[in-house]
């Protein structure tokens, strides 16, 4: 990760609530963390939230987007052929 990348997390951190107060579009900030790598049958945030710092989970859930965003795209191009 770029440090210009962490400045901005860290800043966004720094000002704002976790992200799991907040939804974005028709995305459930607190759902989608929790869920997309929930193991054992405990969700991510149910097992770290006070435990970690509000960057983390900042962190976390610009991480999942990126990651579901690159998805989306992979898909894409296999229906398309590419």
């Amino acid at each position: 990760m770029s440090k210009d990348v962490e400045h901005i997390i860290r800043l966004i951190a720094k000002f704002f609530e976790p992200p799991c107060h907040y939804e974005y579009e028709d995305i459930d900030a607190y759902d989608f963390c929790n869920k997309v790598d929930e193991e054992y049958g405990i969700g991510w945030c149910e097992e770290n939230c006070g435990k970690i710092t509000n960057y983390d989970c900042w962190y976390r859930f610009f991480s999942l987007m990126a990651r579901c965003e690159n998805e989306q795209l992979e898909y894409g191009k296999e229906q398309d052929g590419n």
